[in-house]
């Protein structure tokens, strides 16, 4: 048993499980081909990976899949310092790109709007795992591009997590009653 057990599998399937695949995103920019992969690469002992976040009560995995990206890519190709992004700016604010805050998206259209507008810290935008109205123009931290890996294509995704920690979606059809160990102690 977990923090979900009390939930029927659609009120489940209506707060987490938001993703939808069948959207059409942007064209990717950037290219894998040059890359090399690593054999090995733990970006969490190189200091690149946040704390885990929780999303909360809202429909919002995809905005941190995005930033969790956007931190590791800002930690690998900048300062070497570990930023902490705005989920919620993304939850808020990129729904003109095919976003819908708490009721799903796609990291795509989250990696276009950051290209286009740029992100701020967490500090500056705090979560609040609901759908609120956009409170920023224009983020600090941008991108030039991203690319996605082909479904199943082990070959391109360690050649992506060679360069910095990768954004991913997960079918979490079966996640209701998931348990780390977290919640071992429960009876």
């Amino acid at each position: 048993m977990n923090h979900f057990g009390d939930l029927s599998a659609e009120e489940f399937k209506a707060m987490y499980r938001n993703f939808n695949p069948e959207q059409k995103p942007e064209n990717p920019t950037l290219s894998l081909d040059s890359i090399v992969a690593a054999t090995e690469i733990d970006w969490r002992t190189k200091g690149a990976v946040t704390p885990v976040k929780d999303q909360g009560q809202c429909g919002s995995c995809w905005a941190f899949s995005t930033v969790g990206a956007l931190e590791g890519a800002s930690f690998t190709q900048e300062k070497k310092t570990l930023e902490n992004f705005a989920e919620q700016q993304l939850v808020d604010c990129s729904k003109s790109y095919g976003n819908h805050g708490c009721n799903g998206g796609l990291m795509d259209y989250g990696f276009k709007y950051i290209k286009d507008h740029g992100i701020v810290h967490e500090k500056e935008y705090k979560y609040t795992a609901r759908d609120g109205r956009c409170k920023v123009k224009k983020g600090n931290f941008t991108i030039s591009g991203w690319t996605d890996v082909p479904q199943g294509n082990v070959d391109e995704l360690a050649k992506a997590v060679t360069m910095a920690p990768v954004s991913v979606a997960v079918d979490a059809n079966n996640f209701q009653f998931y348990s780390s160990g977290i919640f071992s102690d429960c009876k």
